[in-house]
């Protein structure tokens, strides 16, 4: 059976684990994702991140993260959680669109969504990474 929105994985909603240093920017990236009906899992960092992976017992299907953030990188919590979880897909994001936040996603594996994006736009990246077919309106509302 196929999800009307295509956010289904074998049976199940894909879970999503947020990561963003700015807690307005976690608070509407989230509830865009819960009104589409994705599983969210949140954390203000990347220590917090992989506290939140080890504690989650089923999968995780997509990360979804800033960049820059203090402490460990985006790309660097990616890396790290890539070990424990090689199923998950990565899609990264950052309001800074320069050559260093590029340098710091190239050659990983893994997309970028510049910030800011509208809610559609978010969906759409998303859904395309997790390899399911990118609408043109979501239903986010």
């Amino acid at each position: 059976m196929q999800a009307e929105n295509n956010h289904e994985m074998e049976g199940r909603l894909a879970t999503v684990l947020l990561v963003d240093d700015e807690a307005d920017v976690r608070r509407l990236v989230g509830r865009i994702l819960l009104r589409t009906g994705y599983t969210l899992l949140e954390a203000a960092d990347a220590v917090e991140a992989m506290r939140v992976s080890e504690e989650h017992g089923g999968p995780i299907d997509l990360l979804l993260t800033d960049v820059v953030m203090p402490g460990l990188s985006g790309r660097d919590l990616a890396e790290r959680l890539a070990v424990i979880r090689p199923e998950m897909r990565v899609l990264f994001m950052s309001g800074r669109v320069d050559e260093t936040t590029l340098q710091q996603v190239a050659n990983f594996t893994g997309s970028f969504i510049p910030k800011p994006f509208t809610p559609d736009a978010l969906i759409c990246k998303v859904r395309e990474v997790l390899g399911r077919q990118a609408f043109t309106s979501a239903p986010w509302f």
